[in-house]
């Protein structure tokens, strides 16, 4: 008899108990074209802190049980969308709690893409990156420049009416140890002219002026590893190329 008295008080407090909770259910759709959206995450959070956590099932829709009554907040994510909070949800004892969570999708700005004919540049097609002067997927990674983005127009598309010879810049020794040769093969001697080291991130550590078709390079300050050389004559790239320093 007792144990059956201990049996229904204990049955009796535990049914007071679940009465005490609810239930929140919902769906999750896009705000714009009404799609559901399927593995949406949802996080339940009652002043700034998260109490529960789910995951929208294939039709968007998801579920909290037994939830204690009170107030909450609801935070949904979904990949492409903004975050959605629902402030002030309801929880009542015994009683579920819908909610609709519409989401508004990211949007993304995007740049006009104007593609033109191409044309032979006048310049040697091994010498078409302002940076590094070589047409290669090094080029790229090196620079972070598409081969030719940094031509200009005149460059670019102008016919090609007559061959015109590029400078051409050989370094000696290369690998560079302690001082190297550079030398220029142009038709003149070059005034007021610039060599500038690079590293490959792109930052200038070394400007070394000089006038002349042969330039004096001294490592002194510069650690060892790769670097990207550009030589300009008044401002103007004629030359580049890839240095390595031991």
């Amino acid at each position: 008899m007792l144990n059956k008295l201990l049996f229904a008080i204990v049955f009796l407090g535990s049914t007071l108990l679940n009465a005490q909770n609810g239930k929140i259910k919902g769906k999750v759709i896009a705000s714009d074209d009404k799609e559901l959206l399927a593995f949406a995450n949802v996080l339940l959070e009652q002043q700034g802190v998260a109490v529960a956590k789910t995951v929208a099932d294939l039709e968007g829709e998801f579920s909290f049980n037994d939830i204690p009554i009170g107030v909450y907040n609801l935070k949904t994510v979904y990949v492409g969308c903004k975050t959605n909070i629902s402030y002030g949800v309801i929880v009542s004892a015994d009683k579920i709690t819908q909610e609709s969570i519409e989401m508004e999708y990211a949007s993304i700005m995007m740049c006009p893409v104007v593609i033109c004919e191409y044309m032979e540049p006048l310049i040697l097609t091994d010498v078409c990156c302002r940076k590094c002067g070589v047409v290669s997927r090094e080029c790229y990674f090196t620079c972070g420049l598409s081969c030719y983005s940094t031509f200009t127009d005149e460059t670019m598309f102008e016919e090609k009416s007559a061959p015109v010879s590029a400078p051409y810049c050989s370094v000696f020794p290369n690998p560079i140890i302690d001082f190297a040769t550079l030398e220029i093969s142009a038709d003149r001697a070059i005034d007021n002219g610039y060599l500038k080291i690079y590293d490959v991130s792109g930052k200038e550590i070394k400007n070394i002026s000089f006038s002349g078709n042969i330039i004096k390079l001294d490592r002194s300050g510069i650690a060892a590893g790769t670097y990207i050389y550009e030589v300009l004559a008044k401002d103007l790239s004629i030359s580049a190329g890839r240095i390595v320093v031991q």
